[in-house]
């Protein structure tokens, strides 16, 4: 990033928190606004649609900025996100007013397309799923965890690598917003995450044609093995494979739920979605900086109580959009009646993923019957 020849001291400290922050833009609080310098600014510029101007427009290659007003910047932060930027949100951390010199700054929240958690970009009718997958080629296994910060749900679950349809049918069915990947450590590794990295894109593009955008260019993936930082756009971001370590992970996940091991939560045979698991907490701990207490729990996915339908067959069922990608007229929309988001994201996951169990099959049907019966206790 370009920088003036003669640093003021806000310059100074606005450089070093970047550097912290290098795949992210930074929104750096100047009293009532948030401002963005360098390449920051004219990103921003260009996706907000704002005005681009400079520090000193005096000096041939003065400093571009451009800023939002701190009362109205969620909307702008919303475009961002759904843009596929991550961004870090640096705030005063004393009052200007009181402080000797330089206002202390830092980043209080890092907010990516996988975390945010505002009512205007998540669909009140599904959930809004952040994925980490854990390679594991000489166990050759996927080992996958996904969170929903809205909502608290936090699974587990893992593929062998003969059945990768099966993960590919599943990624349809969670439509994540966000995803993390381990960067390469081996030429082998950097060719089956670019594989596996084409894969996902072209099916997650084909599911969200309508607002998705492709953003994981050859250029990007070309550099899989070497990489230490990736950009921040789109869903992918490669993190340290050091974040899926399984010491490190289990100790993560012991410390965040209070237990002395995950026994408790019937994971033990999944070590590798445990281990996913484990980065995907670090990384929340890591861009939100918040009491994540609402995840309660780890659960196993449990594929052997419902029925996994592949992307063909929910198309031809038109159960969520007709063959002419419209919603109006399919299944969902005419049976969904549901008052609240979280009733029409639980119905929705059980639209997509019928039962299998007759105990459970029959239990359902009981609750119906006894809303059926009891007509008060639906007013």
């Amino acid at each position: 990033m370009s920088v003036p020849q003669a640093e003021t001291p806000m310059m100074r400290q606005f450089n070093a928190i970047k550097r912290e922050h290098p795949d992210k833009l930074l929104f750096y609080r100047m009293g009532d606004f948030y401002e963005m310098f360098g390449d920051d600014a004219i990103v921003g510029a260009k996706v907000l649609q704002i005005a681009l101007t400079s520090r000193d427009k005096k000096k041939k290659k003065s400093l571009p900025m451009c800023g939002v007003p701190y009362k109205a910047y969620e909307q702008y932060l919303n475009k961002l996100t759904a843009a596929g930027y991550k961004v870090a949100i640096c705030e005063q951390m004393e009052d200007p007013a009181k402080a000797q010199g330089l206002v202390a700054r830092d980043v209080v929240r890092v907010v990516t397309p996988g975390t945010t958690v505002s009512p205007q970009l998540i669909d009140p009718n599904r959930n809004h799923f952040l994925l980490a997958i854990n390679v594991v080629l000489r166990a050759q296994c996927l080992g996958i965890a996904f969170v929903d910060l809205s909502t608290g749900e936090f699974e587990v679950a893992e593929f062998h690598l003969n059945e990768t349809h099966r993960f590919y049918d599943f990624l349809a069915q969670l439509t994540p917003q966000e995803i993390l990947l381990t960067q390469s450590r081996s030429e082998i590794e950097s060719t089956f995450l670019e594989e596996l990295v084409q894969r996902m894109t072209q099916l997650l593009d084909k599911i969200n044609s309508a607002d998705a955008r492709s953003v994981t260019s050859s250029e990007q993936i070309s550099g899989l093995q070497n990489a230490q930082v990736f950009p921040s756009t789109g869903r992918f971001n490669f993190i340290d494979p050091y974040h899926f370590d399984p010491e490190a992970t289990q100790r993560n996940l012991n410390n965040h739920f209070e237990t002395l091991n995950l026994s408790g939560f019937g994971v033990d045979d999944l070590p590798h979605g445990v281990a996913a698991a484990g980065a995907l907490l670090r990384y929340l701990e890591e861009t939100q900086k918040c009491d994540l207490s609402h995840l309660t729990a780890l659960r196993r996915y449990a594929f052997d109580k419902t029925m996994l339908l592949d992307e063909a067959t929910v198309a031809n069922l038109e159960l969520f959009e007709s063959q002419s990608g419209a919603r109006k007229h399919t299944l969902y929309h005419i049976l969904n009646h549901t008052k609240t988001p979280m009733g029409a994201r639980l119905f929705r996951q059980w639209l997509r993923q019928p039962l299998l169990d007759v105990e459970a099959i029959n239990e359902r049907f009981d609750c119906i019957e006894e809303f059926l019966n009891n007509f008060m206790l639906c007013e």
